[in-house]
Formats: C-alpha cells, sequence, structure tokens
C-alpha cells in the first residue's frame, strides 16, 4: 500500500512547489485573483470587474493584458479550466520571452523579471504581456 502524504503535509509540498517556481507562483496568484469571477464569459467581464491584478506584489493594469489574450479561451466554466488556461498563457509567455528578440518596456514587469523569474544561466523571462505595454 503506496504511503500517501497527509493532507496538512499535501497541502505544505503544493506551498512550496508554489513558492519555489516562478510559474506556478505567478499561475496561482493570478487564479486566485481571477476564481471569484468564475464562470467568465469572456475578457470584457474581467476588464469591466477587476482593473487590476497583483503579479509578485505589483499592480498591473488588466487592460495591458488585452491584445494578448484571445476570444477562443473563452468561457471559462470551472477552477480547473482557469488554472490550465492561466497556466498555459503563462508557460507561453514566459518562454517567448526568454527569447532574444523580446524587448522589455514595461516597469512593473522589468521588476518582475529582475526579482522573480531570473533562473541562472537563462536569459530573464517574463509573461510577453508585460513585454510589448509601456
Amino acid at each position: 500500500m503506496p504511503n500517501h502524504p497527509s493532507p496538512p503535509a499535501s497541502e505544505k509540498l503544493a506551498l512550496l512547489v508554489i513558492e519555489h517556481n516562478p510559474q506556478a507562483r505567478i499561475t496561482y496568484q493570478l487564479v486566485r485573483q481571477l476564481e471569484p469571477y468564475l464562470p467568465i464569459t469572456s475578457f470584457e467581464k474581467i476588464r469591466e470587474e477587476l482593473k487590476e491584478v497583483a503579479v509578485e506584489n505589483h499592480r498591473l493594469p488588466v487592460e495591458m493584458f488585452a491584445p494578448h489574450v484571445s476570444s477562443d479561451l473563452f468561457p471559462i466554466e470551472n477552477i480547473e479550466d482557469l488554472v490550465r488556461t492561466v497556466s498555459a498563457g503563462v508557460s507561453s509567455a514566459i518562454a517567448l520571452a526568454r527569447s532574444p528578440s523580446f524587448r522589455l518596456t514595461n516597469p512593473a514587469a522589468i521588476e518582475i523579471v529582475t526579482t522573480s523569474l531570473h533562473e541562472p544561466g537563462q536569459r530573464l523571462g517574463v509573461p510577453v504581456v508585460f513585454g510589448s505595454i509601456g
């Protein structure tokens, strides 16, 4: 019989993974802020109800994400859909941001990159939604 961690140990493990993985941490931060708006039928709904989001202790206007959110992502019906959608977006954006041709211009995003997403031996990365704005 496998030895499964008790719920408190599992919760501690999840928190450690989130703390030490920038993609997981940013996904978690965004999902916590978006969850109260489920189901999310469109980006317009979020834009109307949530003017800004906090990422790594920086307030970012929701409007800056608009050019990068396509309508085919909606509807987002439940928490699983939300986590999957946000995680995929953060992952893709970080990978693209690490491209040598990517130019970061938003001051808050630059701060997020330099303090949160830097991994030794890799180009600094940040979700692309931060780079083309500002």
